[in-house]
């Protein structure tokens, strides 16, 4: 399908909040975003109302467009939300699940275990941006195939939107996980896929349910540090590159089935 302006528009921003050139509380300029883009400023307007409604932009009556600027409570409720869905969705949905879906996150979860590997026989310290990348793709794969395996599709890009979220404001430097989380992360998916595979919806609630509350309190304990960082003058803040970006949502969109922002130019 061909893109619309509106969705160029709308990655292009999210482009620039991902990678940090648009920061928490700065200013956006519709009419200089179209410039830089090279389209007319109707496109620009709509893809800045449609992150709006998610949670990213804010616009005020004569005062214009700014950044979200979220605090650590709206980042613990993010995790909630996400919690919720997610949880509800797979335990209700446990008997949807087919073979093909349980392929697909066992493989997500193999590449998982293979960076684990790595980084163990490097020391068990960190990890390399490259290791990173690869086991964030690997994480986001794994989500996506649980939520589109239950079947629920406004679940899907709720919970897609959520993850954009925490992605852009959860965490502040790309720090690697310690090898021991790294072991407890591969652990969690591990359980989930056989619980679903004994078709015990409870069960799988409850192993989700702990895996997201146990990133929900690394992502704080992130957040907790950039704020201290910050307060001392040298906090930084992750940047996802283009390409990590676009494989990231290209997995999150096709688990919607479609994009649902074509269409409007």
């Amino acid at each position: 399908m061909k893109t619309s302006l509106k969705e160029t528009a709308y990655r292009h921003i999210r482009s620039k909040l991902l990678s940090r050139e648009l920061k928490p509380g700065s200013s956006l300029s519709p009419r200089a975003l179209a410039k830089e883009i090279g389209i007319s400023f109707t496109p620009v307007r709509d893809a800045i109302g449609q992150l709006a409604i998610e949670g990213l932009l804010e616009t005020h009556p004569k005062k214009g467009t700014t950044v979200v600027d979220i605090s650590r409570d709206d980042l613990a409720e993010l995790y909630d939300v996400r919690e919720a869905l997610e949880c509800h969705a797979v335990a209700k949905s446990d008997a949807k699940y087919t073979e093909a879906d349980f392929i697909e996150m066992e493989k997500s979860t193999d590449e998982m275990e293979a960076v684990a590997a790595e980084v163990k026989q490097a020391g068990g310290q960190a990890f390399s941006v490259e290791q990173s990348d690869r086991f964030m793709v690997a994480d986001a794969a794994f989500h996506v195939a649980l939520l589109r395996g239950a079947g629920n599709k406004k679940a899907i890009r709720i919970v897609n939107e959520l993850r954009v979220m925490t992605r852009i404001f959860g965490h502040r430097t790309r720090e690697a996980l310690p090898g021991g989380d790294l072991t407890i992360v591969c652990r969690d998916h591990r359980e989930l896929i056989q619980a679903l595979r004994e078709r015990n919806g409870e069960k799988a609630r409850g192993i989700l349910g702990e895996h997201l509350r146990r990133g929900c309190r690394r992502a704080l304990a992130a957040f907790d540090r950039s704020r201290m960082e910050e307060a001392a003058g040298h906090g930084s803040w992750v940047t996802y590159p283009a390409e990590l970006q676009g494989r990231i949502q290209e997995l999150e969109e096709k688990a919607e089935g479609k994009d649902a922002r074509e269409g409007a130019s």
